[in-house]
């Protein structure tokens, strides 16, 4: 008598991961999360709680999968605009990787986001709300670091700065997600550079 497969939740994980990047929180229904899962429904329960908490962690995931690295790369370049640069870059073959669903589950989600969420999709919108939150944190703290050096002028703020580097990120997801290419989405990053404000000499 064969034995019953094991139900495996970090390939339950990653699976419903995928689920989520293509067709959003509302979009993924509870039968395909449950068919690609490999497990039962009560399964995929027991290890996660409900859909809204294989959404959260499979957020968490993605964040520490796909988000780190880039921003790994924001940190790692000492000069501010080659920081962004590889921020963006990093960013951008990770929205183009074919072996990947296109664009940023959280970008794509934060379009997304109601004024008032429903009470199934609240914790969902505020958990992308929050990563969403986290990624601009980081690249402003980066902008001040910038600043601090001198790779940006005395009078720069750098809330507004990152607020345009952010959103150019946010439109690479969405460029992404309409077919567009790695190389295409490179172009708009040199193109976004281009305005970097340089310090006087």
């Amino acid at each position: 008598m064969a034995r019953p497969r094991t139900f495996d939740a970090d390939a339950a994980l990653d699976a419903a991961l995928r689920v989520f990047w293509s067709r959003g929180y509302r979009g993924a229904s509870l039968e395909e999360l449950t068919g690609v899962s490999g497990g039962s429904r009560p399964s995929l329960y027991a290890a996660f709680g409900d859909k809204e908490g294989l959404f959260l962690a499979a957020l968490e995931r993605y964040e520490a999968q796909f988000v780190a690295p880039a921003l790994a790369a924001l940190e790692d370049e000492p000069d501010g605009r080659a920081a962004v640069r590889a921020f963006l870059v990093a960013s951008a073959e990770r929205f183009t990787d074919p072996d990947r669903p296109p664009g940023c589950l959280i970008a794509a989600h934060a379009a997304g986001l109601e004024e008032e969420p429903g009470a199934s999709d609240e914790a969902p919108q505020r958990a992308i709300a929050a990563a969403d939150a986290r990624l601009h944190g980081r690249l402003r703290d980066r902008l001040i670091r910038a600043k601090a050096d001198g790779n940006l002028p005395a009078g720069e703020p750098p809330g507004p700065l990152a607020d345009l580097y952010h959103g150019v990120r946010h439109a690479l997801s969405t460029q992404a997600r309409l077919g567009r290419s790695e190389r295409a989405l490179r172009a708009t990053i040199d193109a976004a550079l281009r305005g970097w404000p340089t310090p006087p000499h």
